[in-house]
């Protein structure tokens, strides 16, 4: 048996993931490293009592990548990805994750300690206030999409976040 493949391709593809992951994993591990990534407190973006700041998160809008949620103390809590089926990185993070996606419902299932009369907003602060942004490529760029998919994968597993299930 042998399975029907275009060999030049995926080797071309594997090439260039393996050098995209070998590159960016050390970099989000090494705390001396300067990096591309944009970290925001979630304190000056999330507006409690009224619209959101969102202007920091434009950059990201037809980009295709991965964001990570941090706690307080850096520590990765959820890691997701955003950009393909015309819902950009910025879309997933701000329209999504800021209404109450999979995050927000995901620590609702896992804190037993959680105020059940927290908003959305308050729960995003409390739990997750700082968001880690990773742009890979523009928004339904195949190899990009390939890319932040696989780096969220990995990162998943490495990571072991406690919001991710």
């Amino acid at each position: 048996m042998y399975l029907k493949i275009e060999y030049p391709e995926i080797i071309y593809d594997y090439q260039n993931i393996d050098n995209f992951l070998k590159d960016t994993v050390p970099r989000l591990l090494d705390q001396k490293s300067p990096n591309s990534f944009k970290v925001f407190d979630l304190n000056s973006t999330i507006n409690i009592n009224g619209s959101n700041k969102l202007k920091p998160l434009h950059e990201f809008k037809n980009c295709c990548g991965v964001y990570m949620f941090l706690s307080e103390d850096n520590e990765p809590v959820y890691v997701g990805f955003g950009g393909e089926r015309n819902q950009d990185l910025f879309e997933r993070i701000a329209y999504k994750q800021f209404r109450g996606d999979t995050l927000v419902k995901n620590i609702k299932e896992i804190e037993t300690s959680f105020n059940k009369d927290m908003s959305v907003k308050q729960i995003l602060i409390t739990y997750t206030p700082k968001l880690l942004v990773i742009p890979v490529g523009k928004l339904n760029e195949k190899l990009s999409i390939k890319k932040a998919k696989i780096l969220e994968t990995v990162l998943i597993a490495l990571l072991n976040c406690k919001y991710n299930k």
